[in-house]
């Protein structure tokens, strides 16, 4: 991601958007990272850090113990993977992760991305916060860190400090966060239940070991991740999609599912189709919103971003059908040895 004139230009105009026709820009008021306690062994419910040192560079992630946990129980665990520019922070905040995970009982980690320029201050437009999803632009710095690894590393740690139940492990992402959810279900299908993504992309040649059984959600009406691909305009410059249901039938057959989908039901500005599976296994689900653009369905972000993310038109929150599906879904045959606690 480099700044040439061109993307220097494109995140002028972004800006300039947003005080369009008189916009304001409403950001919430959050807590930093840095206020959160350090996450120790056996915590108590709460909102905790988690740092760790992994290929020479710091990571970051918050943890969410849920209301109710008790020491020496076995919760699911939820990994939730911001989009481009976003955070861990966002996530639990702004897009309600916080409250769902205390609902539905989950354990939750919503880590870091490491920003383009990794020895640089992240920020939205100029220095965003990356996953390494096997998108990015090829020979780019950033593509030399490994988030496969990073999220191996990272559940091993966490687990060190809090038990889990390794047979329901999900992983859920938002744009940049959901190409990176497809990419860990590529690489590490034996220890991942299922994922949900919204407005992602599928990874050019996905070989899970296993089906994982797979939410995806899209806008109709989202230009940033256009259902028709083709070029579209970011803050960093513009890039050249598929068409999303030519990725879905690559991912659909990764899966060993039918490439083909059948509608389920059309009500409420809701179209859901599925990809039936080829031997009674994993599925492929998918829900379009009818007039919605990129924006997380369900997220509190006030008037922030309607011009650049397109209209917010859901008629249904992304996290309760998240929850919906995983709870769904069978437990995780053959899952990993819990790491032994120190």
């Amino acid at each position: 991601m480099d700044r040439s004139p061109s993307r220097s230009r494109t995140a002028v105009r972004w800006i300039a958007g947003l005080f369009l026709a008189g916009t304001v820009v409403v950001f919430p008021s959050m807590r930093s990272p840095a206020d959160e306690p350090a996450l120790e062994e056996s915590p108590s419910p709460g909102t905790y850090r988690l740092v760790l040192e992994d290929q020479n560079r710091e990571r970051t992630a918050l943890v969410r113990v849920p209301r109710g946990y008790r020491a020496g129980e076995h919760p699911p665990l939820l990994i939730v993977l911001h989009g481009a520019g976003g955070s861990g922070e966002h996530v639990l905040r702004n897009d309600g992760w916080e409250r769902t995970a205390d609902e539905a009982g989950y354990l939750l980690v919503a880590p870091d991305g490491l920003p383009a320029r990794m020895n640089a201050e992240p920020n939205l437009l100029t220095n965003p916060r990356l996953w390494n999803s096997g998108q990015l632009r090829a020979g780019s710095p950033r593509t030399r860190v490994d988030d496969v690894a990073y999220i191996r590393h990272l559940l091993t740690d966490l687990e060190s400090k809090i038990a889990f139940d390794r047979q329901h492990v999900f992983v859920a992402g938002h744009s940049n966060g959901a190409g990176m959810s497809f990419q860990l279900a590529s690489e590490m299908a034996n220890e991942i239940t299922g994922i949900a993504v919204v407005a992602g992309e599928v990874v050019d040649r996905p070989h899970p070991a296993r089906p994982v059984p797979t939410l995806a959600i899209f806008g109709t009406a989202d230009e940033v991740r256009p259902l028709a691909g083709g070029e579209s305009e970011l803050p960093w410059g513009s890039r050249t999609t598929e068409p999303v249901e030519a990725e879905l039938a690559r991912w659909a057959e990764a899966i060993n599912c039918e490439t083909d989908p059948v509608e389920i039901s059309h009500e409420n500005s809701t179209r859901v189709v599925h990809y039936p599976s080829k031997n009674n296994g994993a599925e492929l689900k998918v829900m379009y919103l009818e007039g919605h653009g990129h924006a997380w369905p369900g997220a509190q972000r006030g008037r922030l971003l309607a011009r650049l993310l397109g209209p917010v038109n859901a008629k249904i929150d992304a996290n309760d059908e998240i929850v919906k599906f995983f709870q769904s879904l069978p437990e995780l045959p053959n899952p990993p040895q819990p790491t032994r606690r120190r």
